[in-house]
């Protein structure tokens, strides 16, 4: 019936059921991929490149992954590691990437089917790589953290994730998104954002955005016990944004705290207080001040002292029960308990009061000790052991009741047994002598044993560096022209507490001296020069500013953290290059041959040298493989250095034998063992004045540690303001100049009381009993301290010994000519690069140089000589731009100059002039050459000779000890410490040349000098850079 105008129908149409959509099928193998289990499978191939090299995959590393997908992912794992573990929850996608691993070859896949929060995770794993499904993100980010607090740590683990999740994962405490999953994530690891990923990449593609980050774990693992953490922040997340007083007056959660309290009293035999308990909970509040606190706005510092100060109030009372077992052991009758049995159960009883991670260690100590006793009481002990473990889930306090449960259990039956003993015949003894002798023998090293367990275990609960002191900051009163690089000495500057001197201001000085004065040292550091800073240092002069030793650097993700950690200014770096040019740092013109650039990126630089020489494919990757290795492989030769040495002599064959098997050949020799072109060679060689040797005589780790020293062993993508996004490797040049690295340092060591003076010449160091006391200067001026760290070299420290001969090994390394010239014009007009140049006569470097250093006038007077130029004012965006700056360098001898060697700085007479002049010449010949449009724009020139640094630096090698093979073995390798008991060594000499080789002496050095050896770095896995960074 139809409807009046205006009215509704009555008639209710059917409600149409939504057409399903069909699955997305993948294009490669047609599998119908699963939105609902969150199968976005990653196609993108520079992705998947980006991820492989964020992760960092060595030969020997086990390489875990959860969602394998069609393998795309898995199939690039699998060259790169030793074996890969892979779980994934659909049986299709286990058996194509199963299917693809046997179609390549590849033995080292094993594949598990089922749900990656329920399969147990590979036993041992080193690196964890995967496109996590967005699901189960959270539930997998808290089993790889629970592994890390169960003491089975991996080195890495790089994870695709969504975007929002990792914003929230990533945030700060007081930001929106900070949460318990954030909080835990700090406690147990660094994270770092890497870099985002478009939907587009994904088959199918999701709705949201994807971020990829890295988690290192931090090591060694927190001093806290997981489920004590997890249960605390549990109840304090509930409700983040209240105060924790509003959090702990809630009745439900009293009523749970009261119940595990008192759960706990019953199991430890202790009375519950008679204060109220709600009573208990505020007053720990208000004695930590944090009744107003709020959860999201809390760190990890503020959560370690509320959960420690729970524990403290909560233990309160277990200490009459511990002193009741020690009186009981004494009623011990001595003829019924030997005297190391007793001291076993009193040691035992006395560590049960600790926390969780000492009372495992102590029942391993028991364990280890038992092995010496009867078959019963071996079986009692660990069988109340596990006991021990299973109570876990009740707290520390079940683990310390069921410890003491142990003791009593190891103590009675041995009673038992002792009285079942009847002695022999005659009152002699059974136990023969030899027996005698070996309990002896074994009781000796299982006290020693203990005795380093022990140690192990104060290591492991100290907080902040070792010998850390609390100290108030102070200033220096200085104007706002006055430069702190530029402090005279006086001896009224000197403080009157002084606890170490360092002489000379290098890089490798100075950053020792700043990580003392961040532990709490007063430290003076004396140069000899009237500027500070060493080959850091600047010098300006007519308007132009030149520096004079750093002209670029690598790694600057590595060295810019390591300043950081102990600057008072920040230091930033600025990439070489240019995004169009592919970031080149380095050009290498061989004689008429064609320049090759070095691009930053690792993949950049085997790429372009198999494109030239197609020829030599696998030689390059394999070369590159061996320079990576051979770098990565000296830090356990340096540190080892920190070992006594008979230990560093047992152990160096066995964890350097990479390094030593590389370092111990020369450059030539592994060339000549990888390729045949001689142009290919003399590319690889072209930076080989960065060390200043010749190819058959220096050792092959310098020259892989240069050459590595700007490939990215671990590239890290970073956002710029400017959206573009550029890696950590290739080279950078310190924004606003390299003095402004030693004026942070220099204002770190003044904020804890510490001076930096200037001409301070050194004229002998005092010893006094045979350890150091001080030094003396030229003036005459003696300043007296308990430690003395030289950073002036091995062969200048030698000379200021009084009686000590410089050993022979110890030989310097060439010398240079320097060309500083001022330019007029812009970068832009003149076509400046921020690139360097190092150019070469011939592709046979052996013959030219030998040849140069016989007579050097025929290749000075044509300009042919070996030169690296820069152009320090085009590295710097900060620079004058109107004031450009060059700097040419070429290499001599001092023996060239011999006959000025004697006179002063300034008076050296025309003939010097002239030789200096014939150098200008010829060096201002060799920039013409190849940058002919800065023709009639050279406006400035200032020359400096080896004798320049003689003055200077009180050297003239520019590199300090030369590097032959010999150099890095364990018998000639110089070490920090020397035989004069409180004399010590840093700066390149320690370890090698450059900028990176002096600051990382510094580091190695600051080791010693605070104590760090063989039981924190071996056994403990404590260094000085990780405590430090605890404390800032």
């Amino acid at each position: 019936m139809a409807c009046r105008s205006g009215a509704r129908s009555s008639r209710v149409l059917p409600r149409r059921k939504p057409t399903p959509l069909a699955p997305k099928l993948h294009p490669g193998t047609g599998l119908p991929l699963s939105r609902a289990r969150g199968q976005h499978l990653l196609h993108n191939r520079g992705v998947l490149q980006k991820l492989i090299d964020a992760a960092d995959i060595r030969a020997s590393d086990s390489v875990f992954e959860v969602g394998c997908g069609t393998g795309e992912l898995t199939t690039e794992l699998l060259p790169r590691a030793r074996k890969v573990y892979t779980i994934d929850l659909d049986e299709r996608m286990a058996q194509e990437t199963q299917s693809r691993a046997q179609a390549s070859g590849f033995q080292n896949l094993e594949v598990v089917t089922g749900d990656a929060l329920r399969v147990p995770l590979p036993r041992r794993f080193d690196v964890c790589v995967s496109n996590l499904p967005y699901k189960i993100s959270a539930p997998i980010i808290f089993r790889l953290l629970r592994r890390i607090s169960e003491g089975q740590p991996w080195r890495s683990a790089v994870l695709m994730l969504q975007k929002e999740f990792a914003d929230r994962l990533l945030s700060d405490p007081g930001e929106k998104g900070f949460s318990r999953l954030a909080l835990n994530v700090r406690l147990f690891a660094r994270a770092v954002r890497l870099f985002d990923v478009s939907p587009g990449s994904f088959t199918p593609a999701p709705e949201v955005h994807s971020t990829v980050i890295r988690l290192e774990p931090r090591i060694p693992a927190p001093e806290v016990d997981f489920n004590e953490w997890d249960a605390l922040i549990r109840v304090i997340f509930f409700r983040r944004r209240k105060t924790l007083r509003r959090q702990f007056t809630k009745l439900s959660t009293l009523s749970m705290l009261e119940q595990n309290y008192k759960m706990w009293c019953s199991l430890s035999g202790v009375k519950p207080s008679p204060t109220p308990f709600p009573q208990l909970v505020l007053e720990v509040l208000q004695d930590e001040a944090m009744l107003r606190e709020r959860a999201f706005a809390m760190d990890l510092d503020d959560l370690h002292l509320l959960l420690k100060a729970f524990n403290k109030r909560g233990r309160q009372g277990r200490q009459d029960g511990t002193q009741k077992l020690l009186d009981a052991v004494k009623t011990i009758p001595a003829k019924e308990l030997s005297r190391w049995q007793r001291q076993s159960l009193r040691s035992a009883i006395r560590l049960s009061v600790l926390d969780t991670q000492d009372v495992n260690a102590s029942t391993a100590v028991l364990a280890r000790r038992a092995k010496s006793w009867s078959p019963s009481t071996r079986g009692s002990l660990f069988a109340q052991r596990r006991y021990s473990f299973r109570l876990e889930r009740f707290g520390v306090e079940s683990l310390q009741v069921a410890l003491k449960s142990t003791v009593w259990i190891i103590a009675k039956t041995q009673l038992a047994e002792l009285r079942a003993v009847k002695p022999m015949a005659g009152g002699g003894n059974a136990m023969s002598t030899a027996k005698m002798l070996g309990r002896a023998v074994g009781v000796s090293l299982l006290t020693a044993t203990a005795l380093v367990a022990v140690q192990v275990l104060r290591i492991k609960r100290r907080r902040g560096p070792k010998g850390f002191k609390d100290f108030v900051a102070t200033s220096v009163p200085r104007s706002a022209e006055e430069d702190c690089a530029r402090d005279r000495f006086s001896a009224k500057k000197l403080p009157k507490n002084i606890e170490a001197i360092v002489i000379g201001s290098g890089i490798g000085g100075l950053y020792l001296a700043a990580l003392l004065a961040k532990s709490g040292r007063v430290v003076v550091v004396l140069e000899q020069h009237y500027v500070a800073g060493g080959c850091t240092h600047e010098f300006t002069d007519k308007g132009w500013t030149f520096d004079t030793g750093v002209h670029y650097v690598g790694r600057a993700e590595k060295y810019g953290k390591l300043l950081e950690l102990v600057s008072e200014d920040p230091i930033e770096f600025a990439k070489m290059g240019s995004d169009s040019d592919g970031y080149v740092y380095d050009q290498i013109k061989i004689g008429e041959e064609a320049i090759h650039s070095l691009r930053a990126g690792r993949q950049n630089f085997i790429e372009d040298l198999q494109r030239r020489f197609p020829e030599e494919k696998e030689a390059i990757e394999r070369y590159v493989e061996m320079v990576v290795k051979c770098n990565k492989s000296a830090d356990l030769h340096f540190f080892g250095k920190l070992f006594p040495r008979f230990l560093q002599r047992l152990l160096d064959p066995l964890l350097s034998a990479k390094f030593n098997k590389l370092a111990s050949r020369t450059v030539k020799e592994v060339m000549d063992e990888l390729f045949h072109s001689e142009l290919l060679k003399a590319i690889l060689c072209g930076q080989f004045g960065d060390y200043g040797m010749t190819p058959s005589s220096a050792s092959f780790f310098i020259h892989a540690g240069i050459v590595s020293h700007y490939l990215a062993l671990m590239p890290v993508p970073i956002p710029r303001s400017d959206s573009e996004v550029w890696s950590w490797d290739g080279g950078y040049y310190p924004v606003g100049g390299p003095q402004n690295i030693s004026r942070g340092l220099i204002k770190t060591i003044e904020k804890a009381g510490g001076r930096v003076l200037v001409n301070a010449p050194v004229e002998k160091i005092t010893v006094s009993l045979g350890r150091a006391a001080g030094l003396v200067l030229r003036n005459g001026a003696a300043v007296a301290a308990p430690l003395v760290v030289s950073a002036a070299g091995a062969e200048a420290t030698a000379k200021l010994l009084p009686g000590v001969a410089p050993p022979e090994r110890l030989e310097g390394g060439i010398s240079h000519m320097y060309a500083f010239i001022g330019l007029k014009g812009s970068k832009e007009e003149l076509q400046l690069t921020t690139s360097n140049l190092w150019a070469l006569p011939s592709k046979d470097i052996e013959k030219d140089l030998q040849s140069y250093y016989a007579d050097p006038w025929p290749f000075v007077d044509d300009g042919s000589m070996l030169l690296f130029v820069g152009f320090p004012s085009a590295k710097d965006p900060q620079a004058d731009p109107q004031r450009s700056t060059c700097v040419i360098i070429c290499e001599a001898k001092e023996e060239w100059f011999r006959d000025w060697k004697g006179e002063k700085q300034g008076r050296r007479g025309k003939d010097y002039e002239q030789v200096k002049r014939r150098f200008q010449d010829g060096m201002l010949k060799g920039l013409l050459k190849h940058f002919p449009q800065l023709e009639g724009r050279i406006e400035y020139v200032e020359m400096a000779s080896p004798l320049s640094n003689r003055h200077y630096l009180n050297r003239a090698a520019s590199y300090g000890l030369q590097h032959p093979p010999t150099r890095y073995t364990v018998k000639e390798g110089l070490r920090p410490g020397s035989n004069i008991e409180g004399l010590w060594l840093t700066g390149q000499d320690v370890t090698t040349n450059g900028f990176a080789g002096a600051l990382m002496g510094g580091v190695v050095t600051a080791h010693g000098v605070l104590g760090y050896g063989f039981l924190e770095l071996a056994l403990c896995g404590r260094d000085l850079i990780t405590d430090m960074m605890s404390v800032q």
